[in-house]
């Protein structure tokens, strides 16, 4: 079981995307097909446009990217690194109960950990 275990890397690299998806493009156009509606029947900008009410929205969007999105981004990363310590956890005290030599647990701990942070301990 610790070798199934060990060999199960669900660690997934996901390239965030930053285009623009297809259901805010169909509200912009419909949006603009209303307001171009609006004119061409002979109505004027001021009953869809409050300038008050669009500075809300752009002061507000503004905090929400400064403090979300970096929250956001630690959470993602967070989520990534979640099996791979799960799967930390669950090889221990299988390799405990199996009563395997503690060299081997580390050799396959290290099997599924980045390079950059080996265990050693028996070194």
């Amino acid at each position: 079981m610790v070798e199934e275990i060990a060999n199960q890397q669900d660690l997934h690299v996901r390239k965030v995307q930053s285009i623009m998806d297809q259901a805010a493009a169909g509200v912009l156009v419909c949006g603009y097909g209303i307001i171009l509606a609006a004119f061409i029947l002979g109505s004027s900008t001021h009953s869809f446009i409050n300038i008050p009410s669009v500075l809300i929205v752009i002061s507000g969007t503004i905090p929400a990217n400064m403090v979300a999105l970096p929250l956001a981004t630690k959470l993602e990363r967070n989520s990534a690194e979640e099996p791979l310590v799960s799967n930390i956890y669950v090889m221990g005290p299988t390799s405990i109960r199996h009563q395997e030599n503690p060299r081997r647990l580390e050799m396959l701990l290290n099997s599924i950990l980045p390079p950059s942070e080996p265990v050693r301990y028996f070194d």
